[in-house]
């Protein structure tokens, strides 16, 4: 028998069965919404837990303050702890920073910044001055101020910390950290924020990548024969945790901290945590050093723990439930079709006896069930535009109107639960056609 005969016959056996049509329809319709409500369900549960947690990052570290010495040095007690911090098991590599006090440097009293015009940019002889700018406003819009800052990271640490390129990578997933080069690896590099250079006039900041850059603060030499290893996405700037960073990153040594400091600035060793369940563990280490100036709050720590520990039960208990209602909906779809099997077989037993071998009776049946699958998928579309609207709603009134689900996830969710009701549906069938109809049907019917 052609397979379009087989097709053609289904669609007459649908339009002939109503109430079987209608009640399989019903069924993988209700397996299909059930699915797409808890994958819904888990991606907003996953949406919050994934704000929650970037937003919290920074604080999942340990933190030592401390200050650059009269002598332009850091004390060797110092030095001690930051090597010791950095040592600690479930940590990532840490990272060692010193806000440069350019004012200070250059003996002015007068200003409280230095605007970018007062600076110069000398790269293989050509000279860029930076633009004039607009009053500086603490905390406001920062990122798109462009006055002259700049950080030094030593370099017996890391260059960027592993939380901050995890935030990076969940607020802007379309874009590159570094827009060209890499981090610094080396002592003697810098990173530069892709705005600031803007300012200077360099359209082509690739161009300076590998070369050694020289800044003038009122023509007079400040950051000296530095070789640029990456150019900085100003997102980079714009979040939360780094808002108040400065635009230019130097890294060097411990031993050349005299060449960009005054003494007294802050220094600041942050230790990210590897995961969230072993923070606590983490802060038990840290007790140890008995320390007032390390930073790092038990309760804080604790709480992201918690947060972790919440969300993975949720998903857990959700899941369980889901597979409970998808699996009496499997048994009660079974039951449905090999009813309809058990009730038609005097039917396959006549086809069988004209000549219609039991491979054409499958086909003919396995098209009937992928015809009432497709239709039951297209009547259940309108249906998961209603529980998107209604999740939405929900998540707005009980948890925030900033956890969204976006476009894409939706799809995916959509895509997803289709193919997993499709799926379920033909092994559901083709399981019940097996033990139903046996291979000589006419025999059987005698």
């Amino acid at each position: 028998m052609k397979l379009l005969n087989c097709i053609s016959s289904a669609f007459s056996d649908i339009t002939y069965k109503k109430t079987y049509a209608f009640r399989m329809i019903v069924g993988i319709a209700f397996i299909t919404a059930v699915i797409q409500s808890s994958f819904l369900i888990l991606r907003v549960i996953q949406n919050d837990y994934d704000k929650t947690m970037y937003d919290m990052l920074e604080e999942n570290a340990i933190v030592y303050n401390t200050t650059v010495s009269e002598e332009k040095t850091i004390y060797q007690s110092d030095i001690e702890m930051l090597n010791a911090l950095s040592e600690i098991e479930n940590t990532a590599p840490s990272v060692c920073s010193i806000p440069l006090n350019t004012m200070g440097y250059i003996n002015d009293t007068d200003h409280k910044f230095i605007k970018l015009s007062r600076t110069t940019l000398v790269c293989d002889d050509t000279k860029y001055t930076g633009k004039a700018t607009s009053m500086y406003i603490p905390g406001e819009n920062y990122s798109k101020t462009p006055v002259f800052s700049a950080d030094l990271y030593l370099s017996e640490y890391g260059a960027i910390d592993k939380n901050t390129q995890k935030q990076f990578g969940y607020y802007y997933p379309d874009d590159k950290l570094f827009l060209y080069g890499g981090p610094a690896q080396q002592a003697g590099e810098i990173m530069i924020n892709s705005y600031i250079l803007s300012h200077y006039g360099i359209d082509n900041p690739d161009s300076i990548i590998g070369k050694t850059v020289t800044f003038l603060i009122d023509d007079i030499e400040y950051i000296k024969n530095l070789k640029v290893a990456g150019v900085i996405n100003e997102n980079y700037f714009n979040m939360k945790s780094t808002a108040l960073k400065n635009d230019i990153i130097i890294y060097d040594t411990i031993e050349n901290i005299e060449k960009y400091c005054i003494g007294g600035e802050d220094v600041q060793l942050y230790v990210p945590i590897n995961n969230l369940l072993s923070n606590v563990e983490v802060y038990k280490s840290v007790q140890q050093f008995n320390s007032a100036n390390i930073i790092c709050s038990e309760s804080v720590l604790a709480g992201l723990s918690y947060t972790e520990k919440l969300s993975e039960v949720s998903r857990k208990i959700l899941g369980i439930i889901c597979v409970f209602i998808v699996f009496s909906m499997i048994l009660s779809i079974f039951s449905i079709i090999r009813t309809n099997i058990v009730s038609s077989r005097k039917y396959y037993g006549m086809l069988s006896a004209i000549g219609m071998n039991r491979r054409s009776l499958f086909i003919s049946f396995f098209s009937e069930q992928i015809l009432l699958v497709l239709i039951a998928l297209l009547c259940s579309f309108p249906l998961y535009e209603i529980l998107v609207i209604v999740i939405n709603k929900i998540i707005a009134l009980m948890i925030s109107d900033e956890i969204t689900i976006t476009v894409s996830q939706l799809f995916h969710i959509y895509l997803v639960s289709s193919f997993m009701s499709f799926m379920i549906i033909v092994l559901i069938s083709c399981f019940a056609f097996w033990i139903s109809v046996p291979k000589n049907i006419v025999d059987s019917l005698k």
